[in-house]
């Protein structure tokens, strides 16, 4: 069996974010746009592995896990075992919510969590806290300030980050900056915002243009897809239309063979295609058939001079004889 060596670490937060985690106890580095899987490590929640254990040996899938429920509008916190699908505002009803003081129900951490905006949402598998939180627990934010560069929220960064040049980039919405600094590094911790004494929302900032560059990458590939899909299309027309032609010429060629030239099927004889070899011109002269290769025709009889058969030369209007064009146009 492999061992098991238990740590304990101070409290600062966010000591328990992965890459934080693994450098704590590990002094290894995940590397910037990697997983921990690259160094060689794995980080699992407890919660995955209770999950993981019930599914493989029991056979049991998940529908219910660890919430912790807390908030000063809470009149019995604790953790509880819940139903996944049971809805916020049932839950927090059998746990004695104040309904009078409640202000806000944040799901996850006050540093990292997200308020709700209807308590008739859903407890999902990723639901791991609820905070039923009054005003004076959690008061609205105050009023955003312009930046005066103190620097507080570089020193508190736990990626080691620069916050400040995130948010003007994220403003300007220039995404190749944002990309060179590391944007995707950010954890969303919240503690930039936290520390921030000019109350800049550096969090949603960054949320938005994370969500902004992965609609952008979506919708980049979409059309190098599609690209890829028309460069196929134009490719495989012009492979079918090839192919139609030497179809034709093949059917053409075939036709050919069979029936002859073209020219037969026009009215005029067509050539021979091999020249007549000495025995048949022998037999042309002594008066024997002559073969073309498909019929066989008697020779004519050779003419000799002064015979009655045979037309005398007119002439023409000039005096000339017409005997040679006649002999070409025979």
């Amino acid at each position: 069996l492999a061992s098991v060596t238990l740590k304990i670490i101070e409290t600062r937060y966010p000591s328990g974010g992965e890459r934080q985690l693994i450098k704590k106890l590990l002094n290894r580095e995940v590397p910037s746009g990697g997983l921990p899987a690259d160094i060689g490590v794995l980080c699992h929640n407890p919660g995955t592995l209770l999950a993981a254990l019930q599914a493989v040996r029991d056979g049991l899938p998940l529908v219910a896990r660890v919430v912790t429920l807390t908030g000063d509008a809470i009149t019995q916190p604790g953790n509880y075992w819940v139903r996944v699908g049971t809805s916020v505002d049932a839950l927090l009803a059998q746990v004695g919510v104040d309904d009078e003081q409640l202000h806000q129900v944040v799901v996850g951490g006050p540093m990292m969590g997200t308020p709700l905006t209807s308590l008739e949402a859903p407890v999902t598998k990723t639901t791991n806290c609820l905070i039923a939180a009054t005003k004076e627990e959690l008061p609205p934010a105050p009023a955003e300030a312009p930046c005066i560069r103190c620097g507080a929220c570089e020193s508190v960064c736990p990626a080691q980050l620069l916050p400040q040049q995130l948010h003007w980039y994220a403003r300007a919405e220039n995404d190749a900056a944002l990309e060179a600094h590391h944007l995707f590094d950010c954890i969303e911790c919240g503690a930039c915002s936290y520390v921030c004494p000019s109350a800049i929302p550096l969090v949603q900032d960054y949320r938005s243009s994370k969500q902004r560059i992965r609609h952008k990458r979506i919708e980049t590939a979409k059309a190098e897809h599609a690209k890829h899909r028309f460069e196929f299309r134009q490719a495989r027309l012009v492979r079918e239309e090839a192919e139609k032609k030497a179809r034709r010429q093949a059917r053409l060629v075939r036709f050919q063979r069979r029936y002859g030239h073209s020219n037969r099927s026009r009215g005029r004889p067509s050539q021979p295609t091999h020249r007549s070899n000495g025995s048949q011109s022998r037999r042309a002269k002594s008066g024997e058939s002559v073969g073309t290769g498909r019929r066989s025709r008697p020779a004519a009889a050779p003419r000799r001079f002064g015979d009655p058969a045979r037309r005398c030369p007119r002439k023409s209007k000039s005096g000339r004889s017409t005997i040679g064009r006649r002999s070409r146009r025979q």
